[in-house]
């Protein structure tokens, strides 16, 4: 199930191109296609009908395994304008590490300029990963991102115009970092045994 709630059965599935093997002990779905919208699919069982119609019930194992998108290489492409933008759109798996390499081309004066959006369309900062190289190259390297899911990268001009080459590979980081926090200052406080407080003193003794 998509995240826009639509479905495809084990026949929509077998016609989009996917593997379907079922016996009267289990299915099988392999090489399913990509999927072309981003977010959190669900995998529903249900009970296949018995010889009285009805839907039959019963305990079940479920093994759900996939890979993750490694990248890619863009075509060559030219930005005619200083305002032109171009976007690449990007799948992004969970723990994603970004590498992009963004080269300009030689034969005219040209610095690119790169942004990297989340699906929201807010600019993620990538400075800490990235390097401009003496030919106005642009490297990011192994840039964790926040979340899975649909990104952009959107190539554009800093100064000049021109042709460019870009390479992206995305792999997953099996050591996730420890996400910081810091309390919430209107946060309801621990409560934290001690001592019975004194009653209030009535007067000397």
């Amino acid at each position: 199930m998509a995240p826009d709630g639509t479905s495809q059965d084990q026949a929509a599935l077998l016609a989009a191109g996917a593997k379907v093997k079922a016996t009267t002990k289990s299915v099988s779905i392999t090489a399913i296609p990509d999927l072309a919208a981003s977010g959190l699919y669900k995998v529903v069982v249900t009970g296949a009908a018995g010889g009285d119609g009805k839907a039959t019930s019963g305990d079940f194992t479920l093994k759900v395994a996939g890979k993750a998108p490694k990248g890619f290489t863009a075509p060559p492409g030219t930005i005619t304008s200083v305002g032109q933008k171009v976007d690449f759109p990007i799948e992004i798996p969970e723990n994603g590490l970004l590498t992009v390499t963004l080269k300009p081309s030689k034969s005219a004066p040209f610095s690119p300029s790169l942004k990297i959006l989340a699906n929201s369309g807010d600019e993620i900062s990538a400075s800490t990963w990235t390097k401009i190289g003496k030919d106005d190259s642009i490297s990011v390297k192994k840039m964790p991102l926040p979340y899975f899911g649909h990104y952009t990268l959107r190539v554009g001009s800093a100064s000049g115009t021109g042709g460019y080459t870009m390479s992206v590979k995305v792999a997953v980081n099996k050591k996730p970092a420890a996400i910081d926090g810091s309390p919430v200052a209107a946060a309801t406080p621990f409560l934290r045994r001690g001592p019975p407080a004194r009653p209030p003193s009535s007067g000397s003794r």
